[in-house]
């Protein structure tokens, strides 16, 4: 098994994709009465459990990590460049515009 780390992106034995959001299996009690350390995040589909609830997985497989996707996906780009035209368009409300 690859090292896992906070911010990978893994898949569930159950086929559920979550965010690992600690680095280090956490001891869980399940509703059924099951327990036992697992790895712990939050769900990033609705396929078991609304977006953003808890996830977990004793054995996740990893696909990806959060940083990878990020820069895959240019946002960082593309959040600088909102922040350009923001500061753009306050500058044009002149002096009596607060925030």
């Amino acid at each position: 098994m690859s090292l896992i780390r906070r911010g990978d992106i893994a898949v569930c034995s159950r086929g559920a994709i979550g965010l690992i959001t600690e680095a280090s299996p956490q001891w869980v009690k399940y509703p059924d009465g099951n327990e036992g350390y697992t790895f712990v995040g939050v769900h990033l589909t609705n396929k078991m459990a609304p977006i953003g609830s808890p996830w977990s997985s004793r054995n996740p497989r990893i696909v990806s990590h959060i940083a990878k996707l990020l820069a895959e996906s240019n946002i960082t780009q593309i959040i600088h460049d909102e922040d350009n035209a923001t500061n753009h368009r306050i500058s044009e409300c002149g002096d009596n515009y607060k925030l």
